[in-house]
C-alpha cells in the first residue's frame, strides 16, 4: 500500500516525543537529503563549532589538516557518521561505536594541541545547535520551523546523544539544558560571548565554503555558493572568522528565495520514501568503490585549487618556508 502525499507529518503527529524522540528525529532530519543538501548543511553549520580557537586549531594543522588536504572526503565521514546517529538513534549499537570512534580521535588529536577538546560548554554548544540547527534555518529561509512535538523531541534525542560524548580526559559531558527553551537560551549567550577572532578559524571556514563550491558549482558560481553559506551563519561567525556577508537586503532575498524554491519543490514531490541512510546503505560495493574514487579525485583537485587560491604552500613546507608567502586577501562572497 503505498503512503500519502504528506506522510511524514502526518506520522510525526502519531508519535509520542517523549518516547518516540528517536523516530520523530529520524523522520525531521533524514529524508529528503541528498549530496548536496548534506555538504551545504555541513558547510552552514560546521563554522559554529570552532568559534573558540582551540577548537579551529586541529583543524588547520598549520595548513595541512583534513579540510585542506582531504576536505570532500571530511565531509562525507562527517555526513555519514551523523547520518548513523539520526538514523539509529543513540541507544543504538552502532550509534555508540561511532560516538566512542569520535571520542578515541579527539583524544588522539589532544595529544598534539592539548585542551582542545577540553570544554564542556563546547560539547554542549555543539549538541545543542545541532539540535536546533534546521528549526533555525527553516525560519531564516522564511519556512515552518520545528513543531512543539518535533522540539520536544529534538532536545530529548539531542540530550540522550550528550550521554556518549567524553571530553579529551574522559570526563562525561554535564549540564545539557533541561527543555527546548533552556537550550535556545544557552546557544543564544554562547554565540553572544566576546569571542576574539582567530586566524585559524578564518582559514578553515575558507576552506569549509571554498570545497562545497569547488564540488557542486563552476568556477563562475563559487561567489553565490559561498554567499548562500555564509548567509545563513550567526553573525558571531561573521565577525570571529573575518567573513563579510552579503548586505543585509541582497541576504534576505538569497534566503528568501531559496526558501521559496524549496517550498516549490516540496510542494509539487510527494514525501520521499526512502531516507538519505537508507539510500547510502544500498549501495552496491562498485557503487561505494565508484563514490570513493571520486570523492579522492575531488580531493586531489581541491588541494591544489585551495592552496593556489590562497597563496599557500605546498602541502609539508617549513614554517620557515610558509611564513614567506603571503596569503591574498579574498572575499567569501565573490
Amino acid at each position: 500500500m503505498s503512503k500519502p502525499r504528506r506522510w511524514i507529518a502526518q506520522r510525526i503527529e502519531q508519535l509520542d516525543p517523549e518516547t518516540d524522540y528517536v523516530e520523530i528525529w529520524r523522520l525531521t532530519i533524514t529524508y529528503g537529503l541528498d549530496d548536496f543538501s548534506a555538504n551545504l548543511s555541513y558547510t552552514q553549520v560546521f563554522p559554529h563549532f570552532y568559534i573558540a580557537r582551540h577548537g579551529a586549531q586541529p583543524l588547520w594543522h598549520e595548513g595541512d589538516g583534513k579540510v585542506v588536504e582531504r576536505a570532500t572526503q571530511r565531509v562525507e565521514d562527517t555526513i555519514r557518521a551523523n547520518l548513523v546517529w539520526w538514523h539509529y538513534g543513540p541507544h543504538h549499537p552502532k550509534t555508540q561505536k561511532s560516538v566512542e570512534g569520535i571520542n578515541k580521535l579527539h583524544a588522539f588529536h589532544a595529544k598534539r594541541y592539548p585542551g582542545s577538546f577540553a570544554h564542556q560548554d563546547d560539547y554542549v554548544y555543539t549538541l545543542a545547535f545541532s539540535a536546533a540547527s534546521l528549526h533555525r534555518l527553516n525560519l531564516q529561509l522564511g519556512l515552518p520551523g520545528y513543531t512543539e512535538k518535533q522540539k520536544i523531541a529534538a532536545h530529548r534525542f539531542w540530550r540522550e546523544m550528550g550521554k556518549l560524548f567524553v571530553d579529551e580526559h574522559g570526563n562525561a559531558i554535564l549540564d545539557f539544558p533541561d527543555d527546548w527553551d533552556s537550550m535556545m537560551a544557552f546557544l543564544d549567550d554562547f554565540e553572544n560571548r566576546p569571542w576574539p577572532q582567530h586566524e585559524e578559524g578564518r582559514m578553515v571556514t575558507h576552506a569549509i565554503l571554498d570545497q562545497f563550491a569547488h564540488r557542486f558549482f563552476p568556477r563562475p558560481l563559487h561567489g553565490l555558493a559561498r554567499a548562500l553559506a555564509v548567509s545563513t551563519m550567526h553573525p558571531t561567525t561573521w565577525r570571529v572568522h573575518s567573513m563579510t556577508p552579503l548586505p543585509a537586503p541582497a541576504r534576505f532575498l538569497l534566503l528568501r528565495s531559496t526558501g521559496l524554491l524549496l517550498r516549490l519543490q516540496q510542494t509539487l514531490r510527494p514525501d520521499p520514501t526512502d531516507n538519505y541512510q537508507e539510500i547510502l546503505e544500498g549501495l552496491t560495493r562498485d557503487q561505494l568503490r565508484e563514490r570513493s574514487a571520486g570523492i579522492r579525485e575531488l580531493d586531489k583537485e581541491f588541494s591544489h585549487f585551495f592552496r593556489e587560491r590562497h597563496g599557500l604552500p605546498p602541502r609539508g613546507t617549513s614554517p620557515e618556508a610558509a611564513a614567506q608567502v603571503i596569503p591574498p586577501a579574498t572575499s567569501f562572497t565573490a
